[in-house]
Parts: C-alpha cells; sequence; structure tokens
C-alpha cells in the first residue's frame, strides 16, 4: 500500500483461517479428501480511518496499482501482536462510511497469506 495511506486499525479484526482441505462425496464409501492449497490463508476484515485526502489516495490505488482489488498487495499488519508485511488480496469491493466532522470510515475483507 502506498506509504501515505495509514495502517487499519487493530481494534476487533481477527483471522478466520480459510479450509484448506477439499472434500468430495462418493456415491459409495468415505468421502475423497485432498487438499485444495500448500499456502496458508486467512480472511480478514479490515478498518481504516482516512482524512478525505487518504480516501482519495485510497481509491487512485484501488483502481490503478490492484486493479480494482484483483491483484495481490503488500500491506503491514499487526499479526501475533508484531507488526508485519504480509501478501493480501482484496475479497470483495471495500465500503465507506462518512465521519461525523470529516474522512471516512473503510472496511473490506481481505485473504492474508501466511497470517
Amino acid at each position: 500500500m502506498p506509504w501515505t495511506i495509514p495502517r487499519p486499525i487493530n481494534d476487533g479484526y481477527a483471522l478466520d483461517p480459510v479450509d484448506p482441505v477439499l472434500r468430495t462425496d462418493m456415491e459409495f464409501g468415505s468421502p475423497r479428501t485432498r487438499l485444495r492449497t500448500q499456502a496458508n490463508l486467512d480472511h480478514v476484515t479490515l478498518t481504516w480511518i482516512f482524512t478525505a485526502a487518504e480516501m482519495g489516495d485510497f481509491r487512485t490505488w484501488w483502481e490503478t496499482e490492484i486493479a480494482r482489488g484483483a491483484s495481490w498487495f503488500e500491506m503491514e499488519l499487526d499479526v501475533r501482536g508484531v507488526i508485519e508485511t504480509k501478501a493480501c488480496k482484496f475479497l470483495e469491493v471495500w465500503k465507506a462510511t462518512r465521519r461525523p466532522g470529516g474522512g471516512f470510515n473503510v472496511s473490506a475483507k481481505v485473504e492474508v497469506r501466511d497470517a
């Protein structure tokens, strides 16, 4: 993320691990199970508090740098009490609400590799 955009706030976000096992029911016998991925993936809902200028930077970054959320990007996150750079990807379009007195609350669900 651009340095002009603040890190998401830590308050209240939780890691939601993605199940790496794919199960297929069979006509007879036990279901077939296999690993879908070797990567450790978690879904996280993040929240930012932006000024109007930061919101503009975020929108520009979203539209041009990460192809409206389709591309992976790196972001500093507080994982296990330590700030680390993680590979992330948006799972859905972000949502913004206006803050009293100006600025925006922005939230989005992202996928985090190896959180």
